[in-house]
């Protein structure tokens, strides 16, 4: 499993990863905010121990908008503040418990694992997610999460784009799609496909992808994933821009 070090100091960074990697876990770092976001969509961490003194942005809000980008995992908080006050704030932020420096790496330990204990034993199974870029899908809550955002789906949408997600970069005809999603005993055409896709492409534009949709249609073919980084000049002969 993995667990999220956000710490700018560098010494206590290298602490926490030695400590954390002792017992067994695979341990990535951040200095920053704005990274630790970033790494909680791509990485998808069991938890996170979150200093609340960061350069960029407090701890706080990095806590903040964790949990609004629907990461459930622990949080804890390092801070050097001995403040009831403090401590409070961070607990109402989203936080799930909250360790004064100077703090024994063993008691940081017991306290993740009691924290991971709780979560297993009162929440619902967590569902797999799917990636494509920084792109994430919980097809549970049909919550799609980017570093910009989040949006939620239908049901039938939801399934596209799982379906998207689950073959990568490879092409996915309408037909396929459509047995994917449509039963035999529905009576849509093939076009329904196309009329969901447009509603999928409307939600991810709403995230900042429009023009430059990770969903591109391949002519006479189907549709596929591509990133978001690729220029028109690197896209499959006749790709098409998403409308």
């Amino acid at each position: 499993m993995t667990i999220l070090v956000v710490e700018d100091d560098p010494d206590i960074s290298s602490l926490l990863r030695r400590g954390l990697a002792a017992c067994g876990d695979e341990v990535v770092s951040v200095d920053l905010g704005a990274k630790a976001l970033d790494m909680v969509q791509s990485v998808d961490p069991v938890a996170i121990v979150l200093d609340v003194g960061l350069p960029d942005m407090s701890g706080l809000v990095v806590c903040e908008a964790a949990r609004r980008a629907d990461y459930r995992g622990p949080i804890i908080f390092l801070s050097a503040s001995t403040s009831v006050a403090d401590r409070v704030a961070g607990l109402n932020a989203g936080g799930d418990d909250y360790l004064v420096k100077p703090f024994a790496m063993d008691e940081l330990i017991a306290r993740i694992e009691v924290r991971l204990r709780i979560a297993d034993a009162g929440a619902a199974p967590r569902s797999t997610r799917l990636r494509f870029e920084t792109v994430s899908l919980d097809p549970a809550t049909r919550i799609v999460s980017t570093p910009n955002g989040t949006v939620v789906l239908t049901e039938r949408e939801t399934a596209l784009l799982s379906a998207l997600m689950t073959a990568k970069e490879a092409v996915i005809s309408r037909q396929s799609l459509y047995e994917a999603v449509w039963t035999q005993n529905e009576s849509a055409s093939l076009n329904v496909v196309d009329v969901y896709m447009g509603y999928l492409r409307h939600k991810l534009a709403l995230l900042g992808y429009g023009h430059q949709s990770l969903i591109a249609t391949i002519r006479g073919r189907g549709f596929q994933l591509r990133s978001p980084h690729r220029g028109p000049e690197t896209m499959a002969p006749g790709t098409t821009l998403a409308s």
